[in-house]
């Protein structure tokens, strides 16, 4: 039983984790998206989470040492008509809220902001917010859960995944 425990222990370092949120919205975001010096975020549209961070962003666009990369459904992948279906809206709309959060990262950018935003064609079953020191993981349940957990992970040196 004991050793049993170990090896659980042993793999959760292996693996990196540190933290598993029962609520993703308890994320301490505010850190990461301050203090990284380089932020990749995975997102569908990103539309709700840039408003909910849309001053925290501002504050980091402001800062010319921290880079910011975006990847978010392309307005023309296939994917969207499974994100409009789970989220029970139109095309359309999903389209409009990736605009939507282009544009806002576009007013609230400044002349010296290091910011680059792709799209991609595939379908991503969670967000990942991604800095040179942590990685948060929050999966999209397939049920209709509002609550969604999230993982935290540190590279914990060279055995770590």
């Amino acid at each position: 039983m004991l050793k049993d425990r170990l090896n659980l222990v042993e793999q959760i370092d292996n693996l990196g984790l540190v933290k598993i949120y029962e609520d993703a919205n308890r994320i301490e975001i505010n850190e990461i998206i301050l203090e990284a010096k380089q932020l990749i975020i995975l997102l569908n549209d990103g539309r709700t989470w840039i408003s909910n961070n849309e001053p925290r962003m501002a504050q980091r666009f402001s800062d010319p040492n921290k880079e910011t990369t975006f990847y978010l459904l392309h307005p023309e992948s296939e994917a969207i008509k499974v994100i409009a279906r789970k989220e029970d809206t139109t095309v359309e709309e999903v389209k409009a809220k990736i605009n939507q959060t282009i544009s806002i990262l576009r007013r609230i950018r400044s002349a010296n902001t290091k910011l680059k935003v792709y799209g991609h064609f595939l379908s991503n079953p969670y967000s990942l917010y991604m800095t040179e020191k942590c990685a948060v993981h929050v999966p999209f349940m397939s049920s209709t859960k509002e609550i969604l957990p999230a993982f935290k992970f540190e590279n914990r040196g060279v055995n770590c995944h």
